[in-house]
This record gives structure tokens, C-alpha cells and sequence, in this order.
């Protein structure tokens, strides 16, 4: 588990390398606490994924705080704890003959972990997977409980984009 990260970093490391565009409402100045144009405060633990793969972790936790200009409410609050979890598989060891196979694979996995810890830290609740939109995995994914009476989001999740892990250094054929 890795955590201790500095809160400021790079927009170009928190956005640009996530391939999150220019006119994503994540990255409108009210949204983000902005420092300067090339800083701000972590909007999310996204943007510690590059680095940790490129120091050749395969799976791994990622912990810390978040900032977001968000109206508080009974789900919000400006500053947050968020966990990143990553891992990082090759072909071979999933059983997958090609990238499209690994990747349902890896979406079914990834589901199924998530489900499990769901039910751990909530109980036998009843949940539901809506799919999202996140500009740096596909697919992206939304779990849900039902709890007061109302669907309640708990995490949002998805399969890394090819194009971060190349921006790791990760070959994507393999």
C-alpha cells in the first residue's frame, strides 16, 4: 500500500497523462483547486497510477487524501479519503489468448473483487453495476448498494485505457 503522497501535483501528471481533455468538467476551476496552471490539489489518487507502474508495481493500493469543490452534502464533502486499487496482468497468467479477451477478464475479475469487498464492509446489501464514463478506463464502471432507500455510489472503477498504460511503459500486447 503506498500513501504519503504529496497533495499538490502536476495537472499535466493529474490530467493530460489520463487522457482526461481540456473541456472535462474535472478540470474546470471550479471543480479543482487550482495552485497555478501546471499544480493543484489531488482531485483524485488516479493521477499516482503512472508512477507506481513505471516503478514496476503490478498491484498495489494507492491511499490519500482528495480535493474537490464539492456542495456538501449527505454524499460530499470538499476533502476526502480515497483508495486506488491497480493490478496489472499479463496474458499468460489470466489465460487470455488476446487483449480482448483479457480484458473481459480482467472486467469480470475486477467486478467480482469489488462485489465481495462491498458485501464485507457493508453486508448482504443490494447493489448494481451502472456503467460510466471515465476518460482513463474502458470500460468504467459504477457500483451502487441500495441503502436508505435510495442507490448510493460507493466506488467507480474500470479497466486501465491502453494509453495510460503506455504512458506507463507497459506493453499492451503481451
Amino acid at each position: 500500500m503506498f500513501s504519503g503522497f504529496d497533495p499538490l501535483v502536476k495537472t499535466d501528471d493529474c490530467f493530460d497523462k489520463l487522457f482526461i481533455p481540456p473541456d472535462h468538467v474535472s478540470r474546470a476551476t471550479t471543480d479543482t483547486f487550482y495552485k497555478d496552471k501546471n499544480h493543484c490539489l489531488r482531485p483524485h489518487t488516479s493521477v499516482h497510477q503512472i508512477p507506481l507502474m513505471k516503478q514496476q508495481e503490478h498491484a498495489f493500493l494507492c491511499v490519500g487524501d482528495v480535493y474537490r469543490k464539492d456542495t456538501v452534502d449527505r454524499t460530499h464533502y470538499p476533502a476526502f479519503h480515497q483508495m486506488e486499487g491497480v493490478r496489472v496482468y499479463d496474458f499468460e497468467a489470466i489465460g487470455a489468448k488476446n487483449q480482448k479477451e483479457a480484458k473481459l477478464i480482467c472486467e469480470r475479475d475486477l467486478k467480482q473483487v469489488l462485489e465481495n469487498l462491498a458485501v464485507h464492509v457493508f453486508g448482504d446489501v443490494e447493489m448494481r453495476w451502472i456503467d460510466e464514463f471515465f476518460p482513463f478506463t474502458d470500460p468504467s464502471l459504477e457500483l451502487e448498494i441500495f441503502f436508505n432507500d435510495d442507490w448510493v455510489e460507493i466506488l467507480g472503477s474500470g479497466v486501465i485505457l491502453d494509453g495510460v498504460m503506455l504512458n506507463a511503459g507497459k506493453d499492451i500486447t503481451k
